[in-house]
């Protein structure tokens, strides 16, 4: 898979990049789909200095590895490609209670582009938000490999029945390209993966092997500073990188 036709079609026929400036969001959480998205937008625009990005990144009181895992990837692919955000632009917010509306987060993403709507004018962010994969293949998938992985296939299977069931269909198309996975799955971003690997260029182990994707509530708050959490490995999120990569790391 290529997303670069995608990603870019859209945006290419908007702005004249070759003759002036724009300047282009990235919501960034530090796991392995935005990251491929952010690294194939710095690839593209390595050598154009017309095209700047600003990054966000949200953190909340309960997951608060978003920004630190998003530096992380900009600095991974910064030193790939040479190209660097102009601002990466983090948020903090306290955690809503289980079970309530998650507007917050999501009003927490929408004040971060607003500012940098009205400090850089940016128009449009790309996301690396997907569908969720076929259910009834992951369960075959679990099914068949959980002893491989050393995982407890009740409780994945107890996360895949927890999931937002509202992914299982597409959620807005590629959206212009701005959400080039909108209508694909967690298969087409470990495809883009691939992708990079078969050019010779290896993402798997110098830019999966170091995004996170665990969503496990609490997990690891007391970690030191410059201490990793972990996957939890049977949370939704790191079920579908299972499904999706074979691996977790």
């Amino acid at each position: 898979m290529n997303i670069n036709d995608i990603m870019f079609n859209h945006f290419e026929k908007e702005y004249d990049i070759k003759n002036e400036k724009v300047t282009v969001g990235m919501k960034l959480s530090g796991g392995c789909d935005s990251a491929v998205v952010y690294y194939t937008l710095c690839k593209r625009y390595e050598n154009n200095d017309n095209v700047n990005i600003v990054v966000f990144s949200l953190d909340t009181s309960r997951k608060p590895f978003y920004s630190r895992y998003a530096k992380r990837v900009i600095d991974i692919v910064g030193k790939m490609t040479n190209k660097y955000p102009i601002e990466h632009m983090t948020k903090y917010i306290e955690h809503w209670p289980d079970g309530g509306d998650s507007s917050p987060y999501s009003l927490g993403q929408d004040e971060l582009f607003h500012k940098a709507k009205e400090k850089y004018d940016v128009q449009y962010n790309y996301s690396g938000l997907t569908k969720n994969p076929d259910i009834n293949d992951m369960i075959k998938y679990f099914e068949k490999n959980h002893e491989r992985h050393g995982l407890d296939l009740e409780r994945i299977l107890k996360a895949i029945r927890k999931r937002d069931s509202d992914r299982d269909e597409d959620i807005g198309g590629i959206n212009d390209g701005f959400r080039p996975f909108g209508n694909s799955d967690k298969l087409a971003v470990a495809a883009q993966y691939r992708y990079y690997e078969n050019l010779g260029i290896p993402l798997l182990d110098e830019l999966f092997h170091n995004t996170d994707s665990c969503e496990e509530i609490d997990r690891n708050l007391h970690i030191g500073k410059d201490e990793d959490p972990v996957h939890c490995g049977h949370c939704w999120f790191c079920a579908e990188r299972w499904y999706a990569f074979d691996r977790i790391i």
